[in-house]
């Protein structure tokens, strides 16, 4: 309760004969749902509906094992919100009943890590940017020691010469 209470952490109930899911206000407010409807029950298609598209294949198939193996479920996955706004969740459940091999309830969390996949991306970008960075300067530098390299090369052909002409 102490950690549902610091809207970090959104709860939800999936009874899974009917279909409907419960859930309170953090996780209706991840999910972009009306907090009222949340905690009443909305049918579980509703909130799978939510799913990014790019997602929602591999959530179907992760679930689908889960309910099958009425093993744990965890996924960190994309919501698509009302208004376009794209956030990232990390989804928890467990089957705590089941009843001969059927799955009755899972319950489970869901945390916000949006912050977290953007700091992710942000690094992952200047990282790229470093190593564009250094393989440009690594090219730059293999120029000039050819550079310097063809320069030794004429200057010892050069001293060569000179050493010739000193001799005749």
């Amino acid at each position: 309760k102490a950690a549902l209470s610091t809207g970090l952490i959104g709860f939800f109930e999936w009874h899974v004969p009917t279909g409907m899911v419960t859930a309170d206000s953090c996780f209706a407010s991840f999910h972009g749902l009306d907090p009222g409807a949340a905690a009443t029950g909305l049918p579980f298609e509703a909130v799978l509906g939510l799913v990014h598209g790019d997602d929602r294949a591999a959530v179907k198939a992760d679930i689908k094992a889960a309910l099958t193996s009425l093993s744990d479920y965890a996924r960190e996955l994309r919501l698509v919100h009302a208004d376009g706004e794209v956030r990232w969740l990390l989804m928890r459940g467990h089957c705590y009943e089941h009843d001969e091999g059927r799955p009755v309830r899972y319950t489970g969390t869901a945390v916000d890590v949006t912050a977290s996949k953007a700091a992710e991306d942000a690094l992952r970008c200047v990282n790229q940017m470093l190593e564009a960075s250094a393989a440009q300067r690594t090219d730059e530098l293999i120029e000039a020691k050819a550079k310097l390299e063809a320069e030794a090369e004429e200057r010892e052909r050069v001293e060569d010469a000179l050493r010739q002409s000193q001799k005749m």
